[in-house]
């Protein structure tokens, strides 16, 4: 990463049931006065390139670095050393990998912004993203770094439904209908 803030990635860090990770910064409006700030407790990192910022936010926003962030974190809490400690180097993947991941980035990023939302919370109307309505774009991401590492077809179906029943928000029954 390098300080360019034309090409940066923004996150908070309470990731919720999917880590979250934004080209633009998640915003805030104070009631009182509706003036707009980014959103508090917001981390950001910079990149080189259109292609590397969006190549990073493909894996950062997969269900693998999601796996990753609650095997080896508090479960609660995304911390900057979280995500700079993934022993992931975008670098090795290939230039095919890297441009399929920047698409579907960028496709995520507008998904998110299509299921944008808001909660009003001590005085502030707070941006929210509904990222369970993307799932099936960030499968695809996870199809593509499963085939980088080499997954088995149980390993890519293991990592895409993990946790599936509370991170889609489905209620405790034996018919896996539910709403949110």
């Amino acid at each position: 990463m390098v300080p360019t803030p034309e090409f940066s990635a923004y996150y908070v860090r309470t990731p919720g049931y999917f880590c979250q990770f934004y080209a633009a910064p998640p915003m805030v409006r104070e009631l009182k006065t509706s003036r707009q700030k980014p959103r508090g407790e917001l981390y950001s990192d910079s990149f080189r390139s259109d292609q590397d910022l969006h190549t990073c936010l493909a894996v950062l926003n997969s269900t693998l670095f999601y796996w990753y962030v609650f095997a080896y974190s508090d479960c609660r809490h995304m911390n900057r050393r979280d995500v700079l400690n993934l022993p992931i180097d975008v670098e090795r993947f290939g230039r095919d990998e890297r441009l399929q991941l920047a698409t579907l980035s960028k496709r995520l990023q507008q998904d998110l912004r299509n299921n944008m939302g808001t909660m009003f919370k001590s005085g502030l109307e707070i941006q929210t993203f509904d990222a369970s309505k993307s799932k099936a774009i960030i499968d695809q991401i996870d199809a593509v770094l499963a085939k980088h590492y080499g997954f088995t077809d149980e390993e890519l179906d293991f990592l895409i439904n993990y946790d599936i029943k509370y991170r889609m928000g489905q209620e405790s029954g034996d018919d896996g209908e539910g709403e949110e």
